[in-house]
């Protein structure tokens, strides 16, 4: 509970991640442990506040203007081969740009929006593909992607 409680008050980055375990590990029946309510408490009041704090982001990434705060990806060598590869392997994208997007909420995360192309297929059929590619892409940081074409 000293380390989550030290990667708390570390900043926001991770709040939500050690408030989720805080509250999982108090709501962990243990044999010999009292149980501490008033922890429990506190950190599902942090739970819930590192929650919001989760929500402003995403809307942020998704709300228009989209173009303002980017700049170009900051991926490695590797991780931008990796992506490559796995972007390849997705028939339907001929086409992909990558750019970093700077979060208010957290300036220190990474996220980034991706603009695929995507020739020749329903509009239907597009939606549904980014939706699947926001869940699947192995970005170190939320991503929203969109299609051209």
């Amino acid at each position: 509970m000293q380390a989550l409680q030290r990667l708390w008050d570390a900043g926001h980055d991770h709040r939500w991640w050690a408030a989720r375990n805080a509250v999982d590990e108090l709501e962990t029946p243990r044999a010999g442990l009292a149980h501490d309510a008033a922890a429990l408490k506190l950190w599902r009041e942090r739970a819930r506040l590192a929650q919001e704090g989760e929500e402003r982001a995403w809307e942020e990434l998704r709300q228009m203007p989209f173009f303002s705060q980017i700049t170009r990806h900051d991926l490695s060598v590797f991780e931008l081969v990796e992506e490559q590869q796995e972007l390849a392997r997705c028939r339907p994208v001929v086409r992909c740009w990558l750019v970093s997007k700077a979060l208010r909420e957290f300036p220190r995360r990474r996220a980034y929006l991706v603009f695929v192309e995507l020739p020749g297929m329903a509009d239907e059929d597009r939606y549904a593909l980014c939706r699947w590619l926001e869940r699947n892409l192995d970005l170190p940081g939320p991503a929203l992607v969109f299609w051209a074409g």
